[in-house]
Parts: C-alpha cells; sequence; structure tokens
C-alpha cells in the first residue's frame, strides 16, 4: 500500500523511543517493497533533521531520502494512501463530511471520486500494516485454488498491473493469508476481528437464477456479513454467479476430465452441461445438479423449458412438484424431488482450475467472457489493499 506519516509523527520520532519504534517497524515493511512511502508535500516534514539523525540506520534514511525525492511529483496523485496520525486526530476529523470512523477511532475513510485516504492511528498501525491482507472465503482448498488460479492471467489484463506478484508468491511472501469460515463460520470469524486488519471477503451468491433473492437462511446471512463489512470497513465481493465453479471455462473443465476415471470422462465429455446458454451456466450447480425440487420456481421453469415439458409428462415428479409448489409435500415426496433432472458434473470440479494454470492449455482472459470484468474487480479490489 502507499503510505504516508503525519508530521507531527514524524517531529515526535525525534524525541519520542516508542514512535521511533513503531515507525522503524513500518520501514521495514517498505524495505521488502510491501509497502511504499510518501511524503505529504503540504506539510511541513522535518526531513533535513530526520536525515541527520542518528535514529534512524543507513538504510532508512535511503528510503526516507529516495521516498521524499519521489513524493515531489508523485504524492498529489496518488487514488489512495494511508496516512498514520495520532489517535486524537481520527477524532477530530470523523465530523467532517465523507469521512467513516471504525474500531474506536482507530481507523477512519475519507472518500471523494478523486481518491480515498485511509487515517490509521499510530497506535494500530503496525497490526494494520506489518499483518497480512487477510482473504476471508468460505472453502480455504477451493477458494484460494480459484483466486490463485485467475489471479494471473487477469491481472495481466488491467493496465498498471502487468508486473504485479502472482497469488502464489503473495502468500509465501506473506502478503496475503487465505481464511475460511465454511459458509455461515465466515460471520463469526468476522466478528472476531477486534481490531483494524485489511480484510476482503468472498462469498457465494448462491443464486438459483439471475434475479434469485434466495432463501431466507441465505439473504441473512448475507446481510449479518454485508453489516459486519460495513461496520468495521472491510471489502465485500458477492458473487455473481451461484459459486466459485460456475467461472470454470469449458476448456479447463474437459481438460480436467481427460485426468480422470473412464466413468468421470465419459460422463463429463456427454454432459449437457456444454449445451446450456451462458446464463444457466452461470447458476447451474456444477456438483449436485439440477434437482426437481428446483422447478418449483418459475424462472426456473421458463429457462430449463424442455425440462420442464418432459417433469409434465411423468405423473409422479409432476404430482410431487405441485404439492411443493403448495407447500403440501410429504416425506415421501422427498425423495422424488431431489431427483436430478441434469446430473452435476463432479463434487470435485472445482479442481479443474489448476488446468488454467497450465500454459500449454492456452487459457487466456478471453476465455472467461462476460465473467472477466467481474474477476477482474475482484483482483483490483485484492491489489488496492497491498
Amino acid at each position: 500500500m502507499n503510505i504516508c506519516i503525519s508530521e507531527n509523527l514524524w517531529r515526535a520520532a525525534l524525541t519520542e523511543e516508542d514512535t521511533c519504534t513503531v515507525i522503524e517497524e513500518l520501514l521495514l515493511t517498505v524495505r521488502a517493497k510491501k509497502h511504499k512511502l510518501y511524503f505529504d508535500w503540504d506539510e511541513a516534514v522535518p526531513i533535513t533533521e530526520l536525515l541527520q539523525s542518528d535514529l534512524f540506520g543507513f538504510y532508512n534514511r535511503r528510503i526516507l531520502k529516495k521516498s521524499y525525492e519521489r513524493s515531489r511529483t508523485a504524492f498529489h496523485s496518488l487514488e489512495k494512501y494511508v496516512l498514520i496520525v495520532p489517535k486524537s486526530y481520527i477524532e477530530q476529523c470523523k465530523t467532517q463530511e465523507n469521512v467513516r470512523a471504525y474500531f474506536q477511532d482507530q481507523k477512519a475513510v475519507k472518500s471523494s471520486p478523486e481518491q480515498t485516504i485511509e487515517f490509521i492511528a499510530i497506535e494500530a498501525c503496525q497490526h494494520y500494516l506489518c499483518s497480512p491482507l487477510m482473504i476471508m472465503v468460505e472453502d480455504e482448498e477451493s477458494d484460494k485454488l480459484f483466486l490463485s488460479s485467475i489471479y494471473p492471467i487477469v491481472i495481466q489484463s488491467v493496465s498498471n498491473l502487468e508486473n504485479a506478484k502472482s497469488f502464489e508468491e503473495l502468500i509465501k511472501e506473506q502478503e496475503i493469508e487465505v481464511l475460511h469460515g465454511g459458509g455461515t463460520g465466515v460471520t463469526q470469524r468476522l466478528k472476531n476481528i477486534k481490531y483494524p486488519r485489511r480484510v476482503f471477503c468472498l462469498i457465494d451468491s448462491d443464486k438459483l437464477f439471475e434475479n434469485d433473492e434466495g432463501t431466507d437462511d441465505t439473504r441473512k446471512k448475507q446481510r449479518e456479513i454485508n453489516n459486519i463489512c460495513n461496520r468495521k470497513g472491510f471489502v465485500l465481493h458477492i458473487l455473481h454467479n451461484r459459486m466459485i465453479e460456475n467461472y470454470l471455462p469449458d476448456k479447463a473443465i474437459k481438460e480436467w476430465s481427460k485426468k480422470q476415471s473412464p466413468v468421470i470422462r465419459q460422463n463429463i465429455a456427454n454432459h449437457p452441461y456444454f449445451q446450456l446458454t451462458s446464463t444457466q451456466k452461470a447458476f447451474f450447480d456444477c456438483k449436485k445438479g439440477l434437482l426437481l425440487k428446483d422447478f418449483q420456481y418459475p424462472e426456473i421453469q421458463q429457462s430449463y423449458l424442455v425440462q420442464y415439458q418432459q417433469i409434465q409428462q411423468n405423473s409422479e415428479q409432476f404430482d410431487a412438484l405441485n404439492k411443493l409448489i403448495q407447500n403440501q409435500a410429504t416425506k415421501e415426496d422427498g425423495s422424488i424431488l431431489k431427483v436430478k433432472i441434469i446430473q452435476g458434473l463432479n463434487r470435485e470440479i472445482y479442481k479443474a482450475f489448476n488446468e488454467i494454470k497450465k500454459t500449454e492449455n492456452q487459457i487466456t482472459s478471453d476465455s472467461f467472457g462476460t465473467h472477466l470484468q467481474e474477476l477482474k474487480d475482484i483482483c483490483i479490489a485484492i491489489q488496492r489493499q497491498l
């Protein structure tokens, strides 16, 4: 991230050991190229005194000098930066227009169309800037694979980010950490964060169709997560599609199937999934498939008209479905309603994301079709917090 330290803290560092120690910790992250340091040219930062002081070592003084010179031309063009300030500054500025405070005035954000400034109290800045960016997901294995596979390809298509580190490099260098909450557990893990952290939260939409508002449980979960993220200043992205598997290019699925058992290869080779429209694919449950009970929704009936007509011709299935629609379904109807009208691809289909990483498969950003812009938004949101 781009970081800036307020003038009064620079002056305090010349006489206060605790302030100097914190700043030295931040300079270590700058030396490690995790953050970039800038000076506010609208403030009278005592740069001469800092460079002449024995408080900072040789390498840190080089960083100060180089950052100060770069700030001449670059500071005023920054779209986003973190400003380290005394907590009292946040208490004063939180009443200003477009400023919102978080974590008992340890963090505040001032946003405008041109620029975003995050104010972090010096007491919280080490936790905020020296800890990795936390990426909160529902399933660590599958969601991490999803992000690590799309990241290098998608980021290459974003101007000014072509040379960004790969997802694996960011994890190895401890710039990010991926944590999971197991679906509903995400809510509790977010609640447990008591200090300012950089957090990007990614969850499935679980939508059955384009305009699906979800079940009561889904809406409750998403509302709770959204409220926590708003209250704590975290970044939340709810997938437009049903789940991560709905972003798999067809080629990745087919290449993955070639390495599986003959039964799986045969199932995927002849699977009707590849004849679905792009909208149908976006909300198809790739693991479980399309169930009879899903046809209780008129949108599903219209989207899968041929399949619905076949259900109408099956008296047992049609009767069970009508009972469900009328809230009169019995236990005996339950097993019928779980009948798969279209089989799922495979329970472990998420592993097909591995095929995206293989250069011989020649999967490019264009392979994601209409999903590319959303994937760009995800990658940019992560990149903006690094």
